[in-house]
């Protein structure tokens, strides 16, 4: 049979306190992971917006919304289109 071995009051708060130190330093390490993959995440997430953003860009320069129907445009009210006549008037010089 085995017995347990009883340590000293002093034994036993030392053995306590080195378990508690491990812990800390466990946490820590913790800690640094998420700081690092929250980084990480955030990266992640402008680099989805930027690229959305260009996606949407090159779907409307090809005619079409997001989901690659072509877009209906509205008709413009209509400008008056002057002819851009060069000038007969001599410059200064």
């Amino acid at each position: 049979m085995s017995e347990e071995v009883k340590l000293s009051p002093n034994e036993e708060a030392q053995k306590v306190e080195t378990q508690f130190k491990q812990v800390v330093v466990q946490r820590d390490k913790l800690v640094k992971q998420r700081s690092e993959i929250d980084r990480a995440l955030n990266e992640v997430g402008q680099t989805l917006l930027r690229l959305q953003g260009a996606y949407e860009m090159a779907m409307r320069i090809l005619g079409k919304d997001v989901a690659g129907n072509e877009l209906v445009v509205p008709p413009s009210p209509k400008k008056e289109i002057k002819e851009v006549i060069p000038s007969t008037k001599k410059k200064k010089k």
